[in-house]
């Protein structure tokens, strides 16, 4: 008999979380207002607004690291380049698809050069931002005082501008991404520490508009909005986010975000809206990325659709 391998493992790990999270959610679904939610969809389209623009600010961030050096790519090509690596993310394999799409349809070395260490910096931007973002807002979760946050999160964010606009970091990028290319990646364009904050800062502000998402759904369900539930529902989250980087129990984590989420979540509310709130987020999140790229699928789609009508 052959033993599942790694990959299958993690795959019915997430399935059992997610349908533990729906199991948690059905037998604690009365504490959710349920009339409210049918009755306010204003909030609904509140929260999908908040996740269109945190979809969009993130492509604003990897738009600007791209045309940090050299001539500014048109936004329209970029938005292209952006869709297909966007889409890459979901085939097996995760964010490695992404760098491997982009360098595979850049039209010239050049271009594949920009794209793709473009992209690494818009990764450490996000992850930096969703650090920033806990350390602002570890007060809200008891583990430092207002001005303690504060002055951590600074110390935080001049030793990181420091450390990766280093040369020796630079170097360290363009191995991977000469690894990733097969050798048609040699060095990458430097990055300055004003774009490298200008990114984290952005960054920052992307995973704020995440957490004001979550905080109209969590309006949506019943519970009383206040500063102190807003930052606490950012700190939850990117505690939730960071965690499921590094879990190894799922496959990119999934489950894990929405599962972790949902249980500090319901230390502020019941578990029937801690867990509607962590899944209709993610619901949200993923619908703000269909529209987001619904431009680039309806051309794509006519495109084929054209060549299919020509070759009959």
């Amino acid at each position: 008999m052959l033993k599942p391998s790694k990959s299958q493992l993690q795959k019915i790990a997430a399935f059992v979380v997610f349908v533990g999270l729906l199991y948690l959610g059905w037998r604690h679904s009365n504490a959710v207002e349920w009339s409210r939610v049918v009755g306010a969809p204003h909030w609904a389209l509140a929260s999908l607004i908040c996740s269109f623009l945190t979809i969009s600010l993130n492509f604003q961030v990897w738009l600007q690291l791209l045309n940090r050096n050299g001539i500014p790519i048109a936004t329209k090509s970029a938005y292209r380049l952006y869709s297909l690596a966007s889409l890459s993310r979901y085939l097996p394999g995760g964010q490695v698809w992404q760098y491997a799409s982009l360098i595979k349809f850049s039209e010239t070395p050049e271009m594949k050069v920009r794209t793709a260490s473009s992209q690494v910096f818009a990764t450490l931007c996000g992850l930096s931002g969703g650090f920033l973002l806990l350390f602002l807002n570890l007060g809200s979760v008891n583990l430092a005082r207002n001005e303690q946050a504060l002055a951590l999160a600074s110390v935080f964010l001049f030793l990181l501008v420091v450390a990766f606009t280093h040369s020796t970091s630079r170097g360290k990028v363009s191995l991977a991404l000469r690894f990733l290319s097969r050798g048609k990646i040699q060095e990458i364009p430097a990055i300055s520490a004003w774009n490298f904050t200008a990114g984290i800062l952005a960054s920052t502000l992307s995973w704020a508009l995440t957490c004001g998402s979550y905080l109209c759904l969590w309006h949506l369900a019943g519970q009383p909005v206040s500063f102190d539930i807003l930052t606490y529902i950012m700190a939850s989250y990117a505690i939730a986010v960071l965690g499921a980087y590094v879990s190894i129990v799922t496959p990119a984590g999934l489950g894990v975000r929405e599962g972790l989420f949902a249980a500090l979540l319901g230390l502020k509310a019941p578990m029937g809206v801690a867990v509607f709130v962590a899944l209709s987020g993610g619901v949200s999140l993923f619908l703000a990325e269909v529209l987001f790229l619904s431009p680039f699928l309806a051309t794509h789609l006519l495109r084929v659709s054209r060549v299919s009508s020509e070759e009959r």
